[in-house]
């Protein structure tokens, strides 16, 4: 993450922020959806990790045009209310998306959990309760499924931004604003 803000800092002067934010999104749309589709019982550790650095490289690229395009158009006087109100966003947005992804995330396990003790008592072996295997399967599905929605997000947050970030031309100088 911090090598992309990095990266985005020395850009943020030539590419507009529509253009880097949709672009951060959509690597990091592109990093959960490769996790997704990697994310199996027998995945080794160098697997799960070039999606999960992919994912946090498009996640890095955005901080910064994000937060100026916030600020940028704000009074001096206001800068502290915009600043906090931005800071306020970030963590209640991230809360926000952790839930809902858990959700996600345990309502794929429980499901599958169902599925998988519901194929078994089929098969002529019943189960009292889900072994570990089963368990293990399940959780291995249902955060894949986590990271399939965090795809999907990040994709409709790429499109969100192309459409309601526009480049207006104020007092000489090119700032980004957001649209109404």
């Amino acid at each position: 993450i911090g090598v992309a803000a990095q990266v985005s800092a020395r850009n943020v002067g030539r590419i507009a922020p529509r253009f880097s934010v949709s672009a951060g999104l959509a690597i990091s749309g592109a990093g959960f959806f490769w996790l997704h589709n990697v994310m199996t019982l027998d995945a080794d550790y160098l697997t799960i990790l070039v999606p999960l650095l992919l994912a946090s490289f498009g996640i890095g690229l955005t901080f910064v045009p994000l937060t100026l395009t916030a600020i940028s158009n704000v009074e001096g006087g206001d800068a502290g209310v915009a600043s906090g109100t931005l800071n306020t966003s970030q963590q209640v947005g991230g809360s926000i998306g952790l839930a809902v992804l858990v959700t996600v995330a345990t309502t794929a396990i429980t499901d599958r959990i169902t599925e998988l003790m519901t194929a078994a008592a089929m098969s002529g072996t019943p189960m009292m309760k889900p072994s570990p295997a089963v368990i293990l399967e399940a959780s291995v599905f249902g955060w894949a499924s986590a990271f399939q929605a965090a795809a999907l997000i990040c994709f409709a947050g790429a499109l969100l931004v192309l459409v309601l970030i526009t480049r207006k031309v104020h007092a000489g100088e090119a700032q980004p604003t957001v649209a109404h």
